[in-house]
């Protein structure tokens, strides 16, 4: 079995990658330093933003994606900022999106969540982009 060796930047950038997905608009290039004192509500809030502006939430939607948002928000946040061991943080980090993605695909219709799944996917090749640059 071969091993994986993960260095510490590697997690970071696993990290940064997650946040990324989250569809924050903190993560972009020009705003990634400013991760490291997003809240949770300000992370939360900028996901129910862009979600609502792009996939045309009507205003039931925006409750239940705004409670969703700002649930997994927190939860990605005190990973982030609790001790443990970096590989664990980010298995854990990866859990709670799928577990988010669950949600929100509950929320929104079909159309809607494959615009959610392109927008994700958009906002993952602009963190590796990001990433590869730095």
């Amino acid at each position: 079995m071969k091993t994986l060796k993960i260095t510490y930047k590697s997690l970071q950038v696993i990290m940064f990658f997650i946040i990324m997905l989250a569809g924050s608009q903190f993560a972009n290039a020009q705003n990634a330093g400013s991760l490291k004192n997003v809240t949770p509500e300000q992370l939360g809030q900028a996901q129910t933003i862009m979600m609502k502006t792009k996939l045309n939430l009507d205003s039931i939607q925006v409750k239940s994606i705004e409670k969703i948002n700002l649930n997994y928000a927190g939860k990605l946040i005190n990973l982030r900022n609790n001790g443990g061991r970096p590989l664990a943080k980010a298995r854990e980090a990866m859990s709670l999106e799928q577990q988010k993605d669950k949600e929100v695909k509950g929320v929104l219709n079909p159309t809607q969540y494959s615009q959610y799944q392109q927008m994700r996917e958009e906002n993952k090749q602009n963190a590796l982009n990001y990433m590869s640059s730095h």
